[in-house]
């Protein structure tokens, strides 16, 4: 297990609709990217002086064309025992596909049914995080 204790803690956004559809970027192919070819939520590292919050901001702005102003950060259980894991955030987002416009990265964006996130190509930390995210959307 590697040491990524100097390394900026990223950040997570999962925006999921009343209809329990997740949006979903498929990561582009190759590059600095990582994981790429895989279906993965919205998110990315922090820039210079930024919060984890305007972290989540900036990169659902400009991965999936939308501004969320409601996100709620919640406490999430690693997915590496002993590590840290991102800033997590949700939010229930009431739009379509059609409200979505791709930014510069990524191939595609999709509302994936939750339920269908298992069976599909996404990092494990995803999959680890999105039953979390989902009881405590539940829970409030």
């Amino acid at each position: 297990m590697s040491d990524r204790s100097d390394r900026p803690r990223g950040t997570l956004v999962y925006l999921v609709t009343p209809r329990r559809e997740l949006v979903m970027m498929l990561r582009d192919e190759g590059g600095t990217h990582c994981w790429p070819g895989y279906w993965a939520v919205l998110g990315g590292k922090p820039e210079d002086g930024e919060s984890a919050l305007m972290t989540a901001r900036r990169e659902t702005r400009e991965e999936a064309g939308v501004d969320i102003p409601d996100l709620t950060e919640t406490e999430v259980e690693p997915y590496e025992k002993g590590m840290t894991p991102p800033h997590v955030f949700w939010a229930l987002w009431d739009g379509t596909t059609a409200d979505l416009v791709k930014g510069e990265e990524g191939q595609a964006l999709a509302l994936i049914p939750v339920d269908d996130v298992a069976g599909m190509k996404v990092p494990p930390h995803i999959a680890h995080y999105l039953p979390q995210v989902l009881a405590r959307m539940a829970s409030t």
